[in-house]
């Protein structure tokens, strides 16, 4: 009797992570597809060359409310206690992650004079200093490195017996990990040779049709989502539904 009392009072908490952990993933999933529809089926016509750049487009607060609500659940998000023998806590990481999904919402990336004026109508074209530009690089790539590292380390940390289907999910974690991880030094490359004008939307215009950054962005954003979709079962959510998956959480993978 004291064993179904204690299950039922941790199950509100369970339900309450794995909440958070689906709503970070869609968060994450929605974001690039809702910019590029605007883009596509909007005024402006094309992606954008970033995911940043709609900074400066009429989605402005689209983008900044979701990298908020995304910072916001980062922080309210728990995790595991930490074990004896990490460094760092769960907790603490997705702190850290939540404040830098600030940093690149409130620091936003440089203005490019070539982008076309239809699709970018934001007034805060020259008001933000030059040092904004490189808080805002520095915290997404810091941002993403965290999130990487939290689902290739972290959420394969399992103290239970490792089944077949357990062993499948770590492989999935430790993919988006690493999926996330190459399209940053990917993106980090093309940035590079933006720089030293290599690659030259100009000359090649293909880069303006498929923009490679917005492209490695997106991949980046849906392994996270993925991750964090798998970690609060959302495919038992959408089996079952909520009323019937709530009470099979507990003894999922």
């Amino acid at each position: 009797m004291n064993h179904t009392n204690e299950n039922k009072k941790k199950l509100p908490e369970s339900i309450h992570y794995l909440t958070l952990r689906q709503l970070l993933g869609w968060l994450g999933i929605l974001l690039p597809i809702i910019l590029a529809a605007w883009s596509l089926f909007g005024a402006c016509g094309e992606v954008q060359e970033s995911i940043s750049a709609y900074y400066y487009t009429p989605l402005r607060n689209v983008f900044i409310g979701i990298l908020c609500s995304i910072a916001l659940f980062l922080v309210s998000y728990t995790g595991y206690p930490k074990e004896p023998n990490e460094r760092v806590s769960e907790n603490v990481l997705t702190n850290i992650a939540g404040f830098l999904a600030l940093g690149v919402a409130f620091f936003p990336t440089k203005f490019s004079e070539t982008w076309i004026d239809t699709c970018h109508t934001c007034s805060y074209k020259s008001v933000f200093p030059e040092a904004f530009r490189y808080i805002h690089y520095c915290s997404a790539v810091l941002f993403f490195a965290l999130l990487a590292f939290i689902s290739h380390e972290k959420f394969t940390i399992y103290k239970g017996p490792l089944t077949e289907k357990r062993i499948k999910l770590h492989g999935v974690y430790r993919a988006c990990g690493k999926a996330i991880v190459i399209s940053i030094i990917i993106i980090i490359i093309y940035f590079l040779l933006e720089q030293f004008k290599i690659a030259d939307a100009q000359k090649y215009p293909i880069l303006n049709q498929c923009p490679p950054i917005f492209i490695f962005e997106t991949i980046a954003l849906w392994a996270f989502g993925s991750s964090w979709l798998i970690k609060g079962k959302a495919h038992i959510w959408l089996t079952y539904g909520w009323r019937i998956a709530k009470h099979k959480v507990s003894k999922a993978p």
